[in-house]
């Protein structure tokens, strides 16, 4: 089970959330008569910073990877996971670092 190198799971999670905190944070500054504090849009753009930071460590292979690869049918499952959900092979868990 390689758990070396980029997570692009956790990329495309991150990105998810980034894009939702900009969409929030575009619907709010939106000119329909709403008044947007500065603390409603602090809370957005560092809600925006960290999700990229956090596409930045995944694919730098930093971060711990999400989901790692069954050795039998190859389908993403936890490093945790005694049993495949997909293939119900049995498995040997990685330690948590």
């Amino acid at each position: 089970m390689d758990r070396t190198g980029p997570d692009f799971d956790l990329a495309k999670q991150s990105l998810q959330g980034a894009e939702v905190a900009l969409r929030r944070l575009l619907a709010a500054a939106s000119p329909v008569g709403a008044s947007v504090s500065a603390d409603q849009i602090r809370g957005a753009g560092e809600n925006v910073v960290r999700a990229l930071a956090e596409v930045d460590k995944a694919l730098t292979g930093d971060a711990e990877p999400a989901r790692i690869a069954c050795p039998s049918c190859a389908r993403k499952v936890m490093p945790a996971a005694t049993l495949c959900g997909f293939c119900w092979r049995r498995l040997d868990p990685k330690p948590s670092v």
